[in-house]
């Protein structure tokens, strides 16, 4: 019996270490896909209304201020073959221009570091540290770029790739659709993005996709233009 559960406990914590590999960077692959599209449509002007490129400007001049951001929070991810929902906690930390720090907490230890132009990855289980330069792997450095987008607010870039419409304007909820001749479009239904009152940060994320499957990342206790610790950019992270 008790080797019976120590099994079950051991099967967990690998299935909970696979949802935090594959959670933590499930941003950056959607990036991708979107890098990949942004390339086929760059001469393309985005389709949008007066009335959401106001919007949209006054998003990304409020945002362009942003030098660093510290933020906590909640990734939920629902699965539409389990019923179940996986969730990942913990802290986001970024630094222009092109510092990211993505460290998880809960179900089990596992961070995420880009800097210097290398992705690190590391858990606590293996206690492993893996090093990727984004030099040599082309589509996630265009993943980082775009996602560099995303959390800076440069929406009208995005426009390009996204039909954008404002669902909400107090506080502001933006709804990003890929068009349907973007790569993006055969993975992704729609993108939600919804703003602080004060519009200065993101408050949530929210990605459907096609399969059914669905992401929520919530942001809380966010604090913009502080000093960022040093320790948060160690790899291995320090012990907590």
């Amino acid at each position: 019996m008790a080797n019976m559960r120590r099994e079950r406990d051991e099967s967990r914590r690998a299935f909970a270490l696979r949802a935090c590999r594959a959670l933590s960077i499930i941003t950056l692959c959607l990036a991708a896909f979107s890098a990949s599209a942004g390339e086929a449509s760059a001469n393309t002007s985005g389709q949008i209304g007066p009335d959401v490129e106001a919007v949209l400007q006054r998003l990304q001049k409020t945002m362009s201020s942003l030098t660093s951001l510290e933020s906590g929070f909640v990734q939920r991810k629902s699965l539409a073959i389990l019923d179940q929902e996986l969730v990942l906690k913990g802290n986001l930390f970024v630094k222009r221009p092109a510092q990211l720090a993505w460290h998880v907490k809960t179900p089990l230890r596992y961070s995420m570091i880009i800097k210097d132009n290398v992705l690190y990855q590391w858990d606590e289980d293996t206690k492993k540290t893996t090093k990727s330069p984004l030099s040599k792997n082309p589509p996630m450095q265009k993943a980082v770029e775009q996602m560099k987008q995303w959390l800076s607010g440069e929406y009208l870039l995005l426009s390009r790739e996204y039909e954008v419409s404002v669902i909400k304007s107090c506080p502001v909820v933006l709804k990003f659709v890929p068009r349907k001749s973007s790569v993006i479009s055969k993975v992704i239904k729609s993108i939600e993005i919804s703003f602080r009152p004060d519009e200065k940060y993101i408050q949530e994320i929210r990605i459907q996709e096609k399969c059914g499957d669905s992401t929520r990342l919530i942001f809380s206790d966010t604090r913009l233009n502080e000093k960022i610790d040093a320790s948060v950019w160690e790899i291995p992270p320090r012990a907590p």
